[in-house]
């Protein structure tokens, strides 16, 4: 029975183990340990089991000697373990006392040392906020550093873009205006070789038709001429018969002075006329040659102002396809202006669209900072 006793009390004791093993629970870190309440509960958990133990073997003990006790056995034995009840529970209450005044002193330096560590944390973040701020400061006047030097560099890169542009504009332009020339000249020469060209076969053809009009007018009048030369000389020839008649008549009539008297002065006005008549188609035939050349030259003043007004015409021909050739020049011109302004415009776009991205991200960082800026405010509001 008194071995039973000691195997009780030695069931209910605690082991030195659980003890140290419970009163290690209080060396509690935060996010390094487990919290401390959870080494209590299994302590409580396990006080429990041992009083169950305690009580299945105090049945079991008071079955198995009940029948084998006498009254007075059962005094003693009750008085004993009442003793030792007490004593347990004078044990087990300064243990819990015991228990408690670990747990409250373990607690007290947990909370020391979780005030030292959340200091600690503040000071460090506090350091960490301090070095993000100085960085992004840094960030931020580097990004502003970049963006002058941007700005400067595509400053120049569009100055060296709108020279080389002036210049090629003036190099294209002074070749366009020399390409010009050229062509301008170079159409002058043709079309004075073309109007000299030009000149000269009208003025052959004029001298042809003249010569034909000539050729035919001659031939005409040389045929009335032979015409009226044939009419005379038949007149002639009749008036020589007249005048042998006459003659014969005078040789009859001599020894009339009258007759001979009228006779010799018909004679006379039949030589007279027949003078004037011989005389007559000389005069005619150069009235007709005057008056053919003047028709002639009528007609050449009439070819030859035909022929200037050709000439305004086609001047006026050619310097309006001369006008429309430089207007095509001109348009080209226009054009390839207007692609290198297009050039420029494209490399002015994305350059400003580049200018835009990098004012966007800085303004990005602004906020980010300021964002942070405010944080940390809360956070000194909080500590």
């Amino acid at each position: 029975m008194k071995g039973n006793k000691i195997k009780a009390k030695q069931s209910i004791r605690p082991s030195s183990a659980n003890i140290s093993q419970s009163s290690r629970g209080f060396g509690y870190i935060p996010g390094v340990t487990a919290p401390i309440y959870t080494d209590m509960a299994q302590l409580f958990i396990e006080s429990k089991q041992k009083e169950l133990e305690y009580e299945k073997s105090k049945s079991k003990l008071m079955l198995h000697t009940e029948s084998k006790r006498s009254k007075e056995e059962r005094d003693i034995l009750s008085e004993k373990y009442d003793e030792t009840i007490q004593a347990l529970t004078e044990s087990h209450s300064n243990r819990m006392k015991a228990l408690s005044q670990q747990h409250e002193n373990a607690t007290k330096t947990l909370m020391e040392q979780f005030k030292s560590e959340v200091s600690t944390l503040k000071a460090s973040h506090k350091i960490h906020i301090d070095h993000l701020i100085n960085d992004m400061s840094e960030q931020l006047q580097r990004k502003q550093e970049e963006m002058e030097d941007l700005k400067y560099k595509q400053k120049k890169e569009i100055e060296e873009i709108e020279n080389q542009s002036q210049k090629q504009l003036q190099v294209m332009k002074e070749e366009l205006e020399n390409a010009y020339k050229k062509k301008l000249k170079r159409k002058e020469e043709e079309l004075e070789k073309k109007e000299y060209e030009f000149c000269e076969k009208i003025s052959k053809e004029r001298d042809e038709q003249i010569k034909e009009v000539i050729n035919k007018i001659y031939g005409e009048c040389r045929k009335e001429q032979r015409e009226k030369e044939n009419k005379l000389q038949e007149e002639v020839r009749n008036l020589n018969a007249e005048l042998e008649n006459w003659k014969i008549k005078y040789e009859k009539s001599i020894k009339r002075e009258d007759e001979k008297v009228k006779i010799n002065n018909e004679i006379v006005e039949i030589g007279s006329s027949l003078e004037k008549n011989i005389m007559k188609p000389q005069i005619s035939d150069e009235y007709f040659f005057e008056v053919s050349e003047f028709e002639a030259l009528k007609d050449d003043k009439e070819t030859q102002t035909e022929i200037i007004y050709h000439d305004i015409d086609t001047q006026a021909n050619l310097e309006i396809d001369i006008s429309v050739e430089m207007k095509e020049h001109e348009d080209r011109h226009a054009l390839e202006i207007a692609e290198l302004e297009e050039k420029v415009t494209e490399i002015l776009r994305k350059k400003n669209a580049n200018i835009q991205a990098l004012e966007s991200q800085l303004h990005q960082s602004i906020v980010r900072c300021k964002e942070l800026e405010a944080l940390i405010k809360q956070l000194k509001a909080s500590w």
